[in-house]
């Protein structure tokens, strides 16, 4: 089990607080109407994927932990969950795991939808 400090928590947490915030922002920045494309939600995933691919591209999440912690696990994590899933997706890919790379994406897309619809009928059983 790996040992975590207090300055790690805390880089985390702070990353956490900016990336929450952060999410928030966008969202009251863009129309919130259900009916439309969900302009928030895609520009809140898209950028997160471009800033944790040039952190990965630049090499600073392998040596910096710093900067991994603060940005990619806590501000990123905050923000968007879904950069975290291309990276791991791109990692595959180029360790030659292309396959295990395509069942990522398919289990992560098709079961969050199954599960959410399942959310949905659990929940809708409580009412």
């Amino acid at each position: 089990m790996m040992k975590v400090v207090p300055n790690e928590l805390l880089l985390v947490g702070l990353g956490g607080i900016l990336g929450a915030v952060s999410r928030f922002a966008i969202g009251l920045m863009f129309d919130r109407d259900a009916s439309r494309l969900p302009v928030a939600t895609l520009i809140v995933n898209l950028s997160g994927c471009l800033l944790i691919g040039w952190l990965y591209g630049c090499g600073w999440l392998n040596s910096n932990e710093r900067i991994r912690l603060l940005v990619a696990v806590g501000f990123l994590g905050a923000f968007t969950t879904f950069s975290a899933f291309a990276l791991e997706t791109v990692r595959l890919w180029e360790s030659g795991q292309a396959w295990w790379g395509a069942i990522n994406v398919g289990i992560s897309l098709v079961g969050g939808l199954v599960f959410v619809v399942l959310g949905v009928i659990i929940g809708k059983q409580f009412l």
